[in-house]
């Protein structure tokens, strides 16, 4: 299972005001508000830790098929950081995910992954000059891939050569998209693999 999420920082910075009364409570546990007024730079871990847990939410919804967000039930660490890159974990209940954050420029895009699974066999698209998302569906996805929703609302990718669905993740903020898809096996000859 995976789930992304996309931030535009400069469109956060002027939409969401985080240091208003009572907003850190709603979102965060006692622990993260305190590491992140620890910090030198508050501000990104708030979007850090908020875009962690909205990742991992979209793998919960998609287990559960549940639309409840309640992002301070879900208890975020941020493990280590190198340069522009932050290796996280969530844990929600009895489950843990764990989360890979980027920024570059003024765009976090972070990748959450059920515990026990890779951020291998991963694709992923990302557009920081967003103007047409239908435009940019088509054109990152090869001829025979299609982008589609279930009837629950859950984005997959089908391959319409061997008629494969195959999980994917969609975030979009500001002018920034990005398209996650988990890659699976697919036989090697499409006339071999069905009777």
């Amino acid at each position: 299972m995976i789930g992304n999420d996309i931030i535009d920082l400069n469109i956060a910075k002027k939409e969401s005001n985080w240091k208003r009364k009572g907003y850190l409570n709603k979102v965060f546990s006692k622990d993260e508000i305190c590491f992140v007024l620890n910090q030198p730079n508050p501000e990104l871990l708030v979007w850090l830790l908020w875009s962690m847990k909205e990742s991992a939410y979209k793998i919960i919804h998609r287990e559960t098929l549940i639309r409840k967000y309640e992002p301070w039930k879900l208890e975020g660490v941020v493990l280590s950081k190198h340069r522009t890159l932050f290796l996280g974990k969530i844990k929600f209940e009895k489950k843990t995910f764990l989360t890979k954050t980027i920024i570059s420029g003024n765009i976090l895009h972070t990748i959450a992954v059920a515990e026990g699974r890779s951020f291998d066999n991963l694709r992923i698209y990302e557009n920081h000059l967003l103007k047409d998302k239908t435009n940019f569906l088509q054109s990152c996805l090869p001829e025979n891939e299609y982008f589609n929703k279930d009837e629950n609302g859950i984005p997959f990718i089908l391959n319409t050569v061997y008629g494969i669905k195959k999980t994917a993740s969609l975030s979009h903020h500001g002018s920034a998209i990005a398209l996650l898809v988990q890659e699976t096996s697919l036989p090697t000859n499409p006339l071999t693999s069905f009777p």
